[in-house]
């Protein structure tokens, strides 16, 4: 009997410190599933040994994924006039999408906006292009990519940041092309 009570004793005397680290654990696993935390944003955890993968968090709004991508948009008043419904994506500290699509859900237009030392905002790698072009515009050397005669992806980058948009759903002229250039910061 006298061990059935130093069980019941050790148990009772310690359920409290059980408890915390309980807690503690379960804290750590909530904040965890909801990308915050110690992670420090849309992080997802990696294997051992290797870097944070970013993961695109769709916001409600262009100043929430401004907040989340660490750096401001600016973009001229009309982008895509024939795709209505606009979309905000961000990577924490690291790039920013805005997307424009039609009724039916189809991308007529995404921007994008990131650090130089960002990879990959590319969005079509293809290579399958009738026309390749660098154009300096303001001492600004501009790639763009298209068919028909029309633009479908453009890039560029200034001392800080590097941008791209594609319109490939939607393809534009040089000249609207050119001025969208002029107005995306």
């Amino acid at each position: 009997m006298s061990e059935k009570k130093e069980k019941k004793s050790f148990i009772s005397d310690n359920i409290f410190p059980i408890l915390i680290a309980f807690a503690v654990v379960m804290g750590f696993m909530l904040i965890s599933s909801r990308g915050g935390g110690f992670l420090g944003g849309n992080q997802m955890i990696p294997s051992f040994g290797q870097e944070p993968v970013g993961v695109w968090t769709e916001l409600p709004n262009e100043k929430q994924a401004e907040i989340i991508a660490g750096f401001e948009i600016e973009l001229p008043e009309s982008v895509c006039e024939t795709h209505p419904n606009v979309k905000y994506l961000a990577l924490s500290k690291t790039e920013l999408e805005i997307q424009y699509s039609n009724n039916e859900g189809q991308i007529g237009m995404a921007v994008r906006k990131a650090g130089l030392k960002t990879k990959g905002i590319d969005f079509d790698t293809s290579g399958s292009f009738q026309k390749i072009e660098t154009v300096d515009m303001d001492g600004v050397s501009v790639l763009f990519k298209g068919n028909n005669g029309l633009v479908e992806d453009v890039y560029w980058s200034d001392t800080e940041y590097q941008y791209a948009f594609n319109c490939k759903n939607a393809p534009i002229t040089q000249e609207e092309a050119e001025r969208l250039v002029k107005g995306i910061k």
